[in-house]
């Protein structure tokens, strides 16, 4: 993710910001999902996954963020959301 900088990295003053940087590439979603869902067919395919997150930990409603997520080769049935 361009500009994605620290993996994590947090302020030891209050109000404790914080911010957060991942990415994960050819991930197992049933992996993943494990122990989320309780399923042991109905999550399948290969997941992708960039994030960036930051704020601070005296108003977590305010954290901004942005992503994205490429899911391909999926079976996402145990989801409420894809079924």
């Amino acid at each position: 993710m361009p500009g994605a900088g620290d993996l994590f990295a947090i302020d030891l003053a209050p109000p404790f910001p914080f911010s957060l940087a991942a990415q994960m590439d050819s991930v197992d979603v049933g992996e993943f999902l494990r122990g989320v869902f309780d399923s042991n067919f109905a999550n399948r395919g290969i997941m992708d996954l960039s994030m960036r997150l930051a704020g601070d930990f005296e108003n977590l409603i305010e954290m901004k963020g942005q992503g994205k997520i490429s899911v391909r080769d999926s079976a996402l049935w145990a989801i409420p959301v894809f079924q």
